[in-house]
């Protein structure tokens, strides 16, 4: 087999297929593994584990989101000048 070298994203993204693809294979082998349980409970099971794993990684990224913009905030308000908010832009202050 060969490998290609590819960038950053295409190896996140080749990781995200790789997880996702032994996920399903885990919970086919759950499934083999314990015949007398119902399938919908198995199922259930699958989805409420990986939702919640789901849900902290979602979690994980808003908070990471959310320090960009504080960042991004910061950084605007000391491009502009934080202390000059309250006082009127000078050509709003030509029309009063």
């Amino acid at each position: 087999m060969v490998i290609q070298q590819v960038g950053s994203r295409g190896r996140v993204a080749a990781e995200r297929r790789s997880s996702r693809s032994e996920d399903k294979k885990q919970a086919f082998e759950y499934q083999a593994h314990d015949p007398s349980e119902e399938p919908i409970k198995v199922i259930q099971t699958w989805l409420k584990e990986n939702l919640h794993v789901f849900l902290e990684k979602l979690e994980k990224e808003v908070r990471e989101l959310e320090q960009l913009v504080q960042d991004l905030e910061d950084w605007l308000d000391a491009l502009l000048g934080e202390g000059h908010r309250d006082e009127p832009c000078s050509t709003l202050r030509s029309h009063l």
